[in-house]
C-alpha cells in the first residue's frame, strides 16, 4: 500500500548542465535531467520517532534559539547603551544569529528566501513548459532574485571580518 506523501523518496539522475561561456562572470546552474520517484510504505510511528525530531524536540530547539537571541539582543542593546565595544568573544556569538535578533528581520528573511525560491522554481517550470532549457536564463534570473541577500550577506562577512581582524 504505497502512499505518494511525505514518505515517498525522490531520486535525480546525474545533474547535468549545458555549456555556458568560459568568459568572466559566467555562472554554471545545474538540473537533473530527469527525476525517479519510488514509493515507499508508510513507515511505522516507532520508525518515524526514531528517523525524525519529534514536535516536542523541535519545540526544545526553536525555544533554545529564542533564548540566545533574545540573549545577544541584550547584550548589544546594552553595549549600544553604554557606549561600549563587544568583546571578540561576544561578537563570536553572534555569528550567523544576525536574522533572529528581531521578529520582523527573522519574517523578512524568511519572505526573501521564499520569493527567490518561488521566481527560480517558476522560471524552470516557464521553460519546461515552453520547451525550452536556458541555463544562462535561469542563473541571470536566480542572481538578480539574490541580489539583496547576496549584499546582505557581504555587508554581514565584512563586518565581522573588520571587527574581528581576521
Amino acid at each position: 500500500n504505497g502512499d505518494l506523501s511525505a514518505t515517498s523518496m525522490a531520486s535525480s539522475s546525474t545533474p547535468s548542465s549545458s555549456p555556458t561561456s568560459s568568459t568572466k562572470g559566467s555562472i554554471r546552474v545545474r538540473f537533473a535531467d530527469r527525476i525517479d520517484i519510488q514509493i515507499a510504505d508508510r513507515p511505522s510511528c516507532d520508525e518515524l520517532l526514531d528517523r525524525w525530531y519529534s514536535p516536542s524536540h523541535k519545540h526544545k530547539f526553536r525555544k533554545a534559539l529564542q533564548r540566545t537571541a533574545r540573549k545577544l539582543a541584550t547584550i548589544l542593546a546594552s553595549k549600544v547603551e553604554e557606549d561600549k565595544e563587544m568583546s571578540v568573544d561576544e561578537l563570536i556569538e553572534c555569528v550567523g544569529m544576525e536574522a533572529f535578533l528581531s521578529k520582523g528581520f527573522a519574517r523578512l528573511m524568511h519572505e526573501k528566501r521564499k520569493k527567490h525560491s518561488f521566481s527560480v522554481l517558476g522560471e524552470y517550470c516557464h521553460q519546461q513548459q515552453l520547451g525550452v532549457r536556458d541555463d544562462d536564463h535561469l542563473a541571470k534570473v536566480s542572481k538578480l532574485s539574490s541580489k539583496w541577500s547576496r549584499e546582505r550577506a557581504r555587508n554581514v562577512a565584512v563586518g565581522y571580518w573588520e571587527n574581528l581582524n581576521c
